[in-house]
């Protein structure tokens, strides 16, 4: 049982592959496909930061909309609150 454990290991091993020499024209396939995966990666990633860019842009107008929204709330209490105070007087 433990010679065929190792001569599988040893055949697993030693395939023809391993002593493969790779040729100019293989090199020049992985670098082709090499260029084409970086420049799609490239472009996704500037799409996603367009997006990121984007909803940051939305939330900061809504933001400066509620916040504005607030003072004028804060601005027609305290005149209220003043014209209160001076009717008082």
């Amino acid at each position: 049982m433990i010679m065929i454990v190792i001569l599988l290991t040893t055949l697993l091993l030693v395939s023809s592959q391993v002593f493969a020499d790779l040729s100019v024209a293989d090199l020049e396939k992985i670098d082709t496909i090499v260029k084409a995966s970086e420049t799609r990666m490239k472009e996704y990633k500037s799409q996603e930061i367009n997006q990121v860019n984007t909803k940051i842009e939305e939330m900061d107008k809504r933001l400066t909309n509620q916040i504005n929204t607030l003072e004028k709330q804060f601005t027609i209490g305290i005149n209220a609150v003043e014209t209160r105070a001076r009717r008082n007087y």
